[in-house]
């Protein structure tokens, strides 16, 4: 009996041995779908010159080669050449706009007799006005504001503009006034002084209000960028003087204009005669005046800006096409918003610097206005108070 179980215990394993020797060879050809327990009924297996040859996983595979110069080409050298093309483009083009827009440049540009001079002013007064960090330290630039001043200067005493190229001169010294006003520095404002007080004709009244405006422009800048200004300029008491004198100009625009200046000057005297100025018979000065005051929490001309909010208050709007200053309809409610906004603005600066100012007759003009019963009036003004 022990025999017996010994040769059954060998057959067992001699036919398992088969069974994985049977599996193995299945496993190594492709496509066989026989199973283990489906071998001891196959035929015999083929000699092993017969039997067809397995494939390694590397035999599969194309040949290892080292890279050729053209697929380095490819791969390398046309890339970078587009990505350097795309760069010195993009540098060109950059140089291109930045050389348009620098200052000296344009200032050099502005040198001798061209029809196209006033252009490049209006170029100019453009980048000094930007707020961007790229051009502050050239406003600061004593030297450049010099030469500009200068070409002001000798376009003025070659005399009023006159001829064909009258308008584009004038717009020549109206946006060199401009130019200047922008700068940083004190220089510009004597040669200011001396444009704005030329008027040999009506063509330079523009530039005169220009001249002005520059003047409140850059007293503003020195006033924020140089508290010691005023202190330090050897002829404030000139300038202060001569702005003082513009103010009761027979012009109601030079006074108008002047406000702006005196406000920034903001002295005793410039302040003292703002508050005289409220009181002025042209309506745009007085607004101004009460609305530089308010800035600075000064109620004195609460009463005119009371007036500015007035919807049925007229005066400012110029309906007779024979007055200066006349405004098409179509133009008139557009005035009116912008003396209401400017009224609200002033109102609120006084009660920001103190709730002690009685604003009650502010508040009554604004109700009115919110009962008003004209549809076009609320549809321009009410949505702006609300």
């Amino acid at each position: 009996a022990g025999a017996n179980r010994d040769r059954r215990a060998w057959t067992a394993v001699l036919l398992f041995c088969r069974i994985l020797r049977s599996d193995s060879i299945h496993r190594s050809q492709p496509g066989s779908l026989m199973s283990p327990s489906s071998s001891h009924d196959s035929p015999p297996a083929a000699d092993e010159g017969d039997r067809p040859r397995s494939l390694a996983s590397d035999d599969l595979l194309p040949p290892v080669e080292p890279p050729s110069a053209r697929c380095l080409v490819q791969l390398f050298v046309v890339p970078g050449v587009i990505v350097f093309v795309i760069v010195m483009l993009w540098l060109l083009i950059s140089s291109v706009v930045f050389r348009k827009n620098d200052p000296e440049e344009l200032i050099k540009g502005l040198e001798g007799p061209s029809t196209t001079r006033w252009q490049k002013a209006q170029e100019l007064t453009d980048v000094l006005r930007s707020s961007g960090a790229t051009y502050e330290s050239f406003k600061q630039n004593e030297n450049a504001a010099t030469q500009l001043a200068g070409i002001l200067e000798r376009a003025v005493e070659s005399g009023p503009p006159r001829g064909e190229d009258a308008e584009q001169e004038v717009s020549f010294r109206f946006f060199l006034c401009r130019a200047l006003g922008h700068f940083e520095v004190d220089t510009p404002l004597a040669t200011l002084l001396q444009v704005a007080a030329t008027r040999r004709n009506e063509d330079e009244r523009a530039v005169c209000r220009a001249a002005n405006q520059a003047i409140a422009t850059l007293a503003e800048n020195l006033g924020a960028k140089q508290p010691g200004w005023k202190a330090e300029y050897p002829q404030f008491a000139e300038l202060e003087e001569a702005l003082l004198a513009y103010s009761r100009d027979a012009d109601p625009t030079v006074r108008s204009d002047t406000t702006f200046a005196l406000a920034a000057l903001a002295t005793p005297a410039a302040l003292e005669r703002l508050r005289e100025m409220v009181d002025d018979l042209y309506p745009e000065a007085r607004y101004n005046a009460a609305t530089q005051l308010a800035v600075r929490g000064d109620a004195t001309g609460l009463e005119t800006i009371v007036e500015m909010l007035d919807y049925e208050e007229s005066v400012a709007i110029r309906t007779n096409p024979q007055e200066e200053g006349y405004l098409p309809e179509e133009y008139r409610y557009g005035k009116r918003g912008r003396l209401i906004v400017n009224g609200l603005q002033a109102a609120r600066q006084l009660r920001e610097h103190s709730t002690d100012i009685d604003l009650s007759p502010v508040i009554e003009v604004l109700e009115a206005l919110r009962q008003a019963s004209d549809s076009e009036l609320q549809e321009h003004y009410v949505d702006l108070l609300l």
